[in-house]
């Protein structure tokens, strides 16, 4: 389960949700960032009633998340990831291609794939600079 809080919550708000979490058995896992508040509910949610933690100040809406990794989960997200690469934007709505080697070994190699990705269509070169299995 994920709680997103709202902008205006104050402290007390926070701990009184926190509190009710550990009633129910489970343990809040707390993110303060910027501009956006979670709580990430770890345990048997079961026995938390999403329409009470809904209700309570403070608390903006409430995720169940049925997947692993909650909080990489896109259930646990308003909208899909983006990451800004130079002029580029990875994710969202965008296509992007990627490719290039699994391994850089030289530049004389990685410029000839450079040409070989671009003359593709692809719009990032990407390559590993270390194989643990083979270095």
């Amino acid at each position: 389960m994920i709680i997103h809080l709202k902008k205006s919550h104050s402290k007390n708000q926070l701990l009184d949700l926190e509190e009710k979490i550990k009633e129910k058995g489970c343990k809040p896992h707390t993110i303060l960032g910027e501009s956006l508040t979670t709580v990430s509910v770890i345990g048997d949610t079961s026995k938390l009633n999403v329409g009470e933690i809904q209700a309570l100040d403070g608390v903006e809406f409430v995720t169940r998340v049925t997947k692993p990794f909650k909080l990489c989960s896109s259930e646990s997200r308003t909208k899909p990831t983006t990451i800004q690469v130079g002029d580029l934007v990875i994710g969202g709505n965008n296509f992007l291609s990627m490719a290039g080697p699994c391994s850089i070994e030289s530049e004389d190699q990685t410029m000839r794939i450079a040409h070989a990705v671009r003359k593709s269509g692809a719009s990032v070169l990407r390559g590993g600079a270390f194989k643990p299995r083979s270095s």
